[in-house]
């Protein structure tokens, strides 16, 4: 089944940010190579965060299968790498917030460019 276009139009800005924001290079490993966007909060268990890029990292492929399938090791990672950020991230996790797709998009295309503006070149 399709993804609607709305919700792959915001999967596409919150992974063009999260590999904006890495400067293209794994978070993890550093490698440059194609990055997955990885959610620390599953987008299924948690849609309030699905498109908050501080629930989302730029990972290559085998790291993404790695902490897939090893769930503490990814929580002791992203728990780290959100630092302080963590709680309120948990905190917004637990919300039951529709989003209003439209205005989330204008946003997320804001983000975006002000990521461009100041992230760093791979």
């Amino acid at each position: 089944m399709k993804r609607p276009s709305k919700v792959r139009r915001l999967d596409s800005l919150v992974h063009q940010i999260v590999v904006a924001r890495s400067g293209g290079r794994c978070e993890a490993c550093g490698k440059t190579v194609a990055l997955d966007a990885a959610h620390g909060f599953g987008k299924k268990a948690y849609p309030a965060i699905r498109w908050d890029t501080d629930n989302v990292f730029a990972l290559c492929r085998p790291c993404h299968r790695h902490y897939t399938n090893q769930p503490n090791a990814w929580k002791l990672w992203y728990i780290g790498r959100l630092g302080d950020r963590f709680v309120d991230l948990w905190v917004r996790a637990k919300l039951t917030a529709k989003h209003d797709q439209d205005a989330l998009a204008y946003q997320l295309r804001e983000e975006l460019c002000r990521t461009k503006a100041t992230a760093p070149v791979g």
